[in-house]
């Protein structure tokens, strides 16, 4: 697993490196301006989830 997920970190850096150092872009957006929403995908993927399996309980029956 780990041979095989090396290659993928490395790209990532690379281009990170490319955004950030040679073309001079800087922070797109901040963990503080993306928290909120990846505290409401959250949310709404338990939502979901949880009326699956609900539906999936009510199908044993």
């Amino acid at each position: 697993m780990l041979f095989s997920s090396a290659p993928v970190v490395a790209v990532v850096l690379l281009v990170r490196y490319l955004v950030q150092e040679v073309w001079d872009i800087g922070e797109v957006a901040t963990f503080g301006e993306i928290g909120s929403v990846i505290t409401g995908v959250t949310l709404i993927l338990g939502f979901m989830l949880g009326g699956v399996l609900a539906d999936y309980k009510e199908s044993e029956r």
